[in-house]
């Protein structure tokens, strides 16, 4: 599992988007949204899509294809 460093913060709580790994590749298999804080659920899944958008454009930056 790897855990990005960068949470999303929405009433003062800080979600983490984790990927889950596969056994025998670096792939991504899962998703879970955590925190170190008291989770809501609605607040939860409100960071779903901030926190796989922003790794997306990471990933594409790393890969050279966004500016």
């Amino acid at each position: 599992m790897t855990i990005e460093g960068f949470p999303y913060l929405i009433n003062n709580s800080r979600y983490f988007l984790a990927n889950y790994l596969g056994k025998l590749s670096k792939n991504v298999k899962n998703i879970a949204i955590i925190t170190p804080d008291t989770m809501q659920k609605e607040d939860a899944l409100k960071a779903i899509k901030p926190l796989v958008m922003f790794q997306g454009r990471i990933i594409q930056r790393l890969l050279g294809k966004v500016s």
